[in-house]
C-alpha cells in the first residue's frame, strides 16, 4: 500500500498569533494613520536601480515594534530579522531588512515620523485619552553621546584654522609634516622643525594635534577638518571650552551633580493619562527661558492655547511669563519662597526629629568655634503669604509685613514687605542683624495675578499633580525603556531620537488605554468611506469625538451609527 502524502495548507504569515496580540494595535495604527495621510508614504528614490524592497509603512511599524523589544540601534533589529520572529514577519511581509535599510528609513523619514507623532495627539485628544485643559511641563539633563575629554578652547581653534588656511599654500611644509606624522619613523625631521612644533606645543592641545594630523591625509579630510572647525566655531560660547565631537553639547551639572556635556530635554505633558504632548533638545543649561516655547509647541499640537501650563519655580521669569498669559493660556508657577518653604519641608520630612537636632547641634558648633554670633534668622518660606492682602505673616509675633512699591538704583520697581514693629520687637536681635526685615520681589503687573491663582485651592490641587505626571515620565524613559543617554550627535538628531521614544509613550498608552477592536473598526470605516470618497483626512475622526464607550479607563466600543 501506497502512502498518501499529508495535505498541507499555507497559513497567512501572523495567522499564529493571537488576536489580542500587542502587535495588532501597532499594525492598525499604522494603517490608520496611512489611510488619513497616504500622500507622507510616497517612497523616496534616490539614485536610478532595481525596485524599492521595502515599504515606509512596514519599516515604520517594525522600529516601534522593535523598542517593544527592547531593540533599539539597527544593527540590533537586523540580528533580530534573523530570528524569524512571526511577528517580524508579519510586519515585515517576510523580508529581512539590513541595518543600513533602517538607518536610511530613520534619517530620510523623519518628516513622516513627526506627523505620525502628531497624529497619535490627534487620535487621543478625539478618542479622550488627552483632556488639552491642563498640561505640565518639566526637564531633565541627558548625557550626550560624546567624550568629556576631547575638547578645544576657543583661542586652540582659531589658532589651527589660521595655521591650516596659511600653510596649506606652503607645499614644502606640508610635505614635511606629513612625512613627520606618517613616514618618517627616526624623527629625521625633528630638529628641523623643533621650534614649528614648540609653537604648535604651546597653542595647540591633544585633540588639535588630532585634527592637524588628520588634515594631512587628503585634500578630502583637510576639507572635513575645516567644516569640523566651522561647526565648532557656530558653537562657541564665551571662552569656554567645545566638543570636537559634538560642538553642540554643552557643559552642564548632570543629575549626579558632577559636570559633563550633556543636552537640557524639555518635555510637556497632559494631565488625563500621561500623554507627551511635545518635547524638545536645547543646550540652553537653565529652565528659566524655555516656558515660551513649551507654549508654543503645546498650541501647535494640540490645535489650541486654552490651558494651564504647570511648572516648577526653575522656570520662574515674571517678564516672560507676563507675556505669555496675554493670550488664552494660563500659568501655574510657584514663588521662590514657596518652592523654598516646600524644599526645606522635604529635607526635614526625610530627617528624624533627633537627626534635625543633631545638625542643629553641629551647626552651633562650628559657629561657637568659628567665634561666629548664632543669630535665629527666620526664612522667608518660614512666612505665610496672605493673597488676599498681598502680605506676609511673622510666624513669631504674627504681625503682617505689608507691600509697598520702590523704586531701586536700577531705575526699576520692586515690592517690599515691612513693618514698622520690627524696630520694637523683642525678638529683633534674634531674627535679624538690620534695622528691620525687609523681604523683596520683582515687580510685575502679572506676578499678582501669578501668585493669587497658584495660591488658590485650584492651584494647589491641580500642581500637586504636577511630580506626578511631569516627573515619572523620566523616569518611564530612563528605566522601564532602558534609555541610558542619547546615541547621536547634534540638537537636530537627538531630537529626532528622542521623538521615536516620544511616539512609542503614546503607542503604550493607547495600547493601554483602547482595544484592538476599536482600532480594527475605525481602520474599516476608513476603507468604507475611501470607496466614495478621495480625499480623506483626520478631520474625519472629529465625528467619533464624544461617541466612545469608556469601562475602566479603557475604550471597548463606539456608540455611532456611522460605523453601519
Amino acid at each position: 500500500m501506497v502512502d498518501v502524502q499529508t495535505c498541507f495548507e499555507h497559513k497567512k504569515v501572523g495567522s499564529n498569533l493571537n488576536r489580542n496580540h500587542a502587535v495588532f494595535n501597532l499594525k492598525y495604527l499604522v494603517e490608520i494613520f496611512k489611510e488619513l495621510y497616504p500622500k507622507e508614504f510616497e517612497v523616496k528614490r534616490g539614485k536610478p536601480g532595481r525596485p524599492i524592497k521595502y515599504l515606509p509603512e512596514e519599516l515604520l511599524a517594525i522600529v516601534f515594534w522593535g523598542k517593544e523589544n527592547n531593540k533599539e540601534s539597527c544593527r540590533e533589529l537586523e540580528k533580530w530579522m534573523h530570528n524569524n520572529d512571526e511577528t517580524c514577519q508579519f510586519l515585515l511581509n517576510c523580508k529581512k531588512p539590513s541595518k543600513n535599510t533602517f538607518n536610511r528609513f530613520k534619517n530620510d523619514y523623519t518628516k513622516l515620523i513627526d506627523k505620525f507623532d502628531q497624529f497619535l495627539i490627534d487620535l487621543g485628544s478625539v478618542t479622550g485619552l488627552i483632556s488639552g485643559e491642563i498640561i505640565y511641563g518639566d526637564g531633565t539633563i541627558l548625557k550626550a553621546y560624546c567624550n568629556n575629554f576631547k575638547i578645544m578652547y576657543p583661542y586652540e581653534i582659531e589658532y589651527l584654522k589660521q595655521f591650516l588656511i596659511k600653510n596649506v599654500k606652503n607645499p614644502e611644509l606640508w610635505k614635511k609634516l606629513h612625512s613627520y606624522f606618517f613616514d618618517d619613523e627616526n624623527n629625521s625631521l625633528k630638529v628641523e622643525l623643533k621650534n614649528l612644533f614648540d609653537e604648535l606645543h604651546y597653542n595647540l592641545n591633544a585633540n588639535g594635534f588630532h585634527l592637524l594630523k588628520q588634515s594631512l591625509k587628503s585634500d578630502k579630510h583637510f576639507n572635513k577638518v575645516l567644516d569640523k572647525i566651522k561647526h565648532m566655531e557656530e558653537n562657541i560660547n564665551d571662552e569656554k571650552s567645545i566638543s570636537i565631537v559634538d560642538p553642540e553639547s554643552r557643559h552642564i551639572i548632570g543629575k549626579n551633580k558632577k559636570m559633563g556635556l550633556n543636552y537640557n530635554y524639555q518635555t510637556v505633558t497632559d494631565n488625563k493619562y500621561g500623554f507627551r504632548i511635545a518635547h524638545y533638545i536645547t543646550n540652553v543649561p537653565i529652565d528659566q527661558r524655555e516656558s515660551k516655547k513649551m507654549v508654543e509647541l503645546a498650541t501647535t499640537r494640540l490645535h489650541h492655547d486654552d490651558f494651564i501650563l504647570c511648572l516648577d519655580n526653575g522656570y520662574w521669569d515674571p517678564e516672560l511669563l507676563k507675556e505669555i498669559t496675554k493670550g488664552n493660556t494660563r500659568i501655574l508657577i510657584p514663588d521662590d519662597a514657596d518652592a523654598s518653604r516646600k524644599k526645606e519641608k522635604m529635607k526635614n520630612k526625610r530627617r528624624s526629629g533627633r537627626r534635625q537636632e543633631m545638625l542643629k547641634e553641629d551647626k552651633r558648633k562650628k559657629n561657637e568655634k568659628k567665634g561666629i554670633k548664632e543669630v535665629k534668622r527666620l526664612n522667608k518660606y518660614e512666612f505665610e503669604y496672605i493673597k488676599e492682602k498681598d502680605a506676609y505673616k511673622c510666624p513669631i509675633t504674627h504681625e503682617l509685613f505689608t507691600m509697598k512699591i520702590i523704586d531701586k538704583n536700577n531705575g526699576e520697581k520692586a515690592k517690599r514687605y515691612d513693618t514698622d514693629y520690627c524696630i520694637t520687637c523683642k525678638f529683633k536681635d534674634e531674627c535679624n542683624t538690620q534695622y528691620k526685615r525687609y523681604f523683596y520681589e520683582p515687580y510685575a503687573d502679572g506676578v499678582a495675578d501669578l501668585k493669587e491663582f497658584y495660591y488658590s485651592k485650584e492651584g494647589q490641587e491641580i500642581y500637586a499633580g504636577r511630580a506626578h505626571f511631569a516627573e515619572t515620565s523620566f523616569g518611564t524613559l530612563l528605566e522601564s525603556r532602558n534609555f541610558r543617554g542619547i546615541k547621536t550627535r547634534g540638537i537636530e538628531k537627538a531630537n529626532n531620537e528622542l521623538t521615536l521614544c516620544e511616539i512609542y509613550h503614546n503607542i503604550k498608552k493607547i495600547e493601554k488605554h483602547v482595544s484592538i477592536d476599536v482600532l480594527k473598526s475605525l481602520l474599516k470605516y476608513l476603507h468604507k468611506i475611501k470607496k466614495s470618497e478621495k480625499n480623506v483626512d483626520i478631520s474625519i475622526l472629529n465625528e467619533f469625538k464624544g461617541k466612545f464607550i469608556m469601562e475602566n479607563d479603557i475604550i471597548i466600543g463606539i456608540n455611532s451609527d456611522i460605523l453601519g
